[in-house]
């Protein structure tokens, strides 16, 4: 009896059709989000009077849209750069405060607080 069930559990097992990513949702599979590139930054000085720096760090050679945001949402400074590009932002004739820093690549976004003194 013992020897009948063990069978049959064998033959179960090898008629099972190949478990893959593909018809079983349960198995991890790889997804475009394994392809998306991490965005580092550097923004400096922070804090900052009203001039600082945003450097994209990332090795990709992508454009990057940067944003500049005030504290209730409105984009006061938006600029395109490309990977490796340092670019000054001059925000002496806004209020002081803080800001957030946006990178956006497409797929991946960052996003930073910048404080002006």
């Amino acid at each position: 009896m013992r020897h009948k069930l063990l069978l049959l559990l064998l033959i179960s097992f090898i008629s099972m059709a190949p478990l893959s990513a593909n018809n079983h949702p349960w198995i991890d599979s790889p997804s475009t989000e394994d392809a998306s590139i991490k965005i580092e930054t550097s923004i400096y000085p922070n804090p900052s009077t009203g001039v600082f720096y945003v450097e994209v760090l990332t090795a990709a050679e992508l454009a990057y849209q940067v944003k500049i945001v005030n504290l209730i949402g409105q984009t006061v400074v938006n600029e395109k750069v490309k990977s490796g590009e340092k670019v000054k932002f001059d925000l002496t004739s806004f209020p002081k405060g803080v800001y957030f820093v946006q990178v956006d690549n497409g797929v991946d976004q960052v996003i930073q607080r910048v404080v002006l003194q």
